[in-house]
Order: structure tokens, then C-alpha cells, then sequence
């Protein structure tokens, strides 16, 4: 009973420990969210024309527009302006669009199509992660191999998701013909699951370079572990050393790693889904843009930061559970 008792007053100690290790990274980021949301309300603001110049187009009058600004209240001070958004956004109420549709009906389509390619890209990064990985090691004996991996990852993950896309459209739209250069869509989703590759294979290329490159190193920590050297002496070697004592071993770093991937990828995503035209919140604020339209683009900044932020708290707490000692 006594000892029940202490291991449960240390496990609680761990987790206070823990909370109190995140929760000022927590309120970091979401000050940081909270600074970005300002600095990009005052960035369209300050862009030539508004939403109502942009409705009217160039034959607008006067008076017209001075009319629309009133009606959009655009004819509010900047602050005012914000201040009153970031409110109704507190409540859940993001409000409309400069061509009066609710912007929750407009996340609500596209954020699905969005948390899709990412699913998608984050199981698909997965798994090459751990198989280049996995070549990567048992090819340790022949440092050509070796060299040829880690200088090509190491490019790789220089290579922003953008410049990846365009040249997967050279190669396998316009060059092979194998995939569609971009997104056709009916009822606001792909008509085909052939035009999620192109922006899935953007997406992880980067990603699957750096991972593999994370869990390698992880590999190679293991393998210099006492446990895993005890095995070499028993005579547990190749598959059976890897699967049972050099995996298991390495899955946290894996873990914490790919969990910042996620947090990676929603943001990438937003990126290639504009290149793509693929109908996600990325095409979203790439319309909302080219309409000034701030109220869509804050509350696309707002839904896929808060996510964001969550995915990488996520990454820390997994990084602090399972080296709380080392983090502390």
C-alpha cells in the first residue's frame, strides 16, 4: 500500500513537473499567434486598395466606394477594427466575407480537404522515414552509400515546399504526364485521388529527409546503448537486434520528430495547396489575398496556428515524458 502510494505521488510529481515545463511554452506561442494575426492585419491594411475597392473594381466611384468601406467597416480605425475581430473570433464568431458568406462555412469545406493532404503526407513520411532510415543503417558498411544519403537528405530538406512543387510538376505533369498539374474539383472536393499526389509528394519529400536523417541518428545512439551491446553479446543480431532493442529504443526521438513534422505540414500545406489550386484553406487565403479580404485570411491564420501550436506542444510533452530528467 505504501509503496502504491509513493510510485502515485511520483507520478504525480513527474506531471506537475511537466505541466510546469509547458504551459509558459503554451502561452509563448500563443502570444506569438497573437503578434502574427497583428502584424498581418496591419500588412493588408497597409497594401494598396481594400475589399471594397477590390469589389467595385476600377470603374468605382467615389461615392460608391466610400458607401461599401461604411458597410464593411472599413471606415474604422485600424485598432478598432482588429480589436473588434479578435473579440467576435474569442466568441467563435470569425464573421463573413467580403461577399457575405460565413467564414465558418467556408472553413468548414476547406479545412477538411487540408486536414486530409496532411494526414496523408504525415503517414506517407512516416513510413519512407523509417524505411530510408532503416537502408541508411544496414548500408553503414559502405560509406558510398552512406555519403550519397546523407548529402542528398541533407538537400533536400533545404528545398522549401514551393520550389519541391513546381519541380514535381515539371517532371511528372508537364514532362511524363503521369499526375494532373492541378486540381480539378466538383462540389468543392478533388474529382480525382490522383490530384492529392503531386501536392502529397511536396509535402513529404522534405519532411521524409529530415525524419530519416532524426531517426538515423537515433539508430546510431541506440546501437552504442549497454542493453543493445548485451544483446550483440548473446548473439541477437540483424533484424531480431534491430526490431527488439534498436527501434524501440530510438522510438521517442522518432516520435517527438515526427510530431513537430505535423505541425510542419499543416503549414506547408496551406503553401502547396494555393500552387496546386487544390481546395483547401491554402486557395482560401490565396482568394482572400488577391480580395483583401482580413477577415479570411485572420481566421485561416488563427485556426491553422492554434492546430499548429497544439501539434508542437504535443511534440514537447513527448519529448519531456519520455526524458524528464534531461528537460526539467
Amino acid at each position: 500500500m505504501v509503496v502504491s502510494s509513493l510510485k502515485l505521488s511520483r507520478r504525480l510529481s513527474v506531471s506537475a513537473e511537466i505541466a510546469r515545463w509547458l504551459i509558459p511554452r503554451l502561452i509563448i506561442r500563443g502570444g506569438l499567434l497573437f503578434a502574427v494575426l497583428g502584424l498581418v492585419f496591419v500588412a493588408i491594411d497597409r497594401l494598396p486598395g481594400n475589399a471594397a475597392s477590390a469589389i467595385l473594381g476600377a470603374n468605382r466611384t467615389p461615392e460608391a466606394l466610400a458607401a461599401l468601406e461604411r458597410n464593411l467597416n472599413l471606415d474604422k480605425p485600424l485598432m478598432a477594427r482588429f480589436l473588434s475581430w479578435l473579440g467576435s473570433a474569442f466568441a467563435g464568431d470569425f464573421g463573413t466575407s467580403v461577399n457575405g458568406v460565413p467564414i465558418i462555412n467556408l472553413l468548414s469545406s476547406a479545412l477538411p480537404v487540408t486536414l486530409a493532404t496532411t494526414g496523408m503526407a504525415f503517414l506517407v513520411t512516416a513510413v519512407l522515414s523509417v524505411a530510408i532510415a532503416i537502408f541508411w543503417a544496414s548500408r553503414a558498411e559502405k560509406p558510398w552509400i552512406s555519403h550519397i544519403i546523407d548529402r542528398s537528405t541533407v538537400a533536400l530538406i533545404a528545398l522549401p515546399e514551393f520550389v519541391v512543387g513546381v519541380f514535381l510538376v515539371a517532371v511528372f505533369s508537364l514532362w511524363l504526364g503521369w499526375f494532373p498539374a492541378v486540381t480539378i474539383t466538383a462540389e468543392g472536393l478533388p474529382t480525382q485521388i490522383s490530384m492529392y499526389a503531386l501536392p502529397v509528394m511536396a509535402l513529404v519529400i522534405p519532411q521524409a529527409a529530415w525524419n530519416s536523417r532524426m531517426l538515423f541518428a537515433a539508430f546510431e545512439d541506440a546501437s552504442h546503448n549497454t542493453a543493445v551491446r548485451n544483446a550483440e553479446l548473446n548473439g541477437i543480431v540483424g533484424n531480431q537486434l534491430a526490431l527488439r532493442h534498436i527501434l524501440p529504443l530510438s522510438a521517442p526521438t522518432f516520435a517527438t520528430s515526427m510530431a513537430t513534422t505535423a505541425g510542419v505540414l499543416v503549414a506547408g500545406t496551406v503553401t502547396v495547396e494555393a500552387l496546386f489550386n487544390h481546395p483547401g484553406v491554402g486557395l482560401l487565403v490565396s482568394n482572400a489575398v488577391a480580395q483583401r479580404d482580413i477577415s479570411v485570411i485572420l481566421a485561416v491564420l488563427a485556426v491553422t496556428g492554434a492546430i499548429i501550436l497544439v501539434l508542437l506542444t504535443v511534440a514537447d510533452a513527448i519529448k519531456v515524458a519520455f526524458t524528464p530528467k534531461v528537460q526539467l
